[in-house]
């Protein structure tokens, strides 16, 4: 498994795009985690990684949560592109994909 800095750790917002195949998955998390109130969110393209409009729903009751205060972790699995949004955050947070 390769492990990634997605997004470097700053409290400035940030994207990082990744494409999964079939069966594939990643581990995203922070460090350290999110603030209060501060969530990471995940889109899905369905032009092949040219825009990113679609919002998965990992099940999370308020939306297409990623990462939160809450839960610094989580398993995205192919197929498909993605992007990961990260907000402007209180801490510098860094956004790491293993693959």
């Amino acid at each position: 498994m390769a492990t990634a800095t997605a997004i470097a750790s700053a409290t400035g917002a940030g994207t990082y795009a990744l494409t999964l195949a079939a069966g594939a998955s990643a581990q995203v998390y922070c460090v350290p985690n999110m603030g209060a109130r501060e969530s990471v969110k995940l889109m899905r393209s369905i032009d092949g990684g040219s825009t990113y409009t679609v919002p998965v729903n990992g099940g999370d009751p308020e939306g297409n949560v990623l990462l939160s205060s809450d839960n610094n972790s989580a398993i995205i699995t192919g197929p498909g592109y993605f992007r990961i949004d990260k907000p402007a955050t209180a801490v510098a947070t860094a956004i790491h994909v293993d693959t």
